[in-house]
């Protein structure tokens, strides 16, 4: 099942921490696939990134999922 946001709710709550405070974002998915979360809107997609990663550090952990322990060793 593939997730799908809200886009009211990013917009309003994007827009009131915008450069007023820490926004902490998890994904399992690559910047270049979001596109495909927000119904294949790409300028849609490039705004909220322009937004987002504006004045942001960005970290990519790589590896296996030790959420995902379990599921994988069974």
């Amino acid at each position: 099942m593939q997730q799908r946001f809200r886009l009211p709710f990013i917009k309003e709550q994007g827009s009131q921490r915008y450069e007023r405070g820490s926004i902490v974002l998890t994904s399992n998915r690559a910047f270049k696939s979001w596109p495909q979360i927000f119904n294949d809107d790409a300028t849609l997609t490039s705004a909220l990134l322009d937004r987002l990663l504006h004045h942001t550090q960005t970290v990519i952990i790589e590896g296996k999922s030790y959420r995902m322990k379990e599921i994988i060793e069974t």
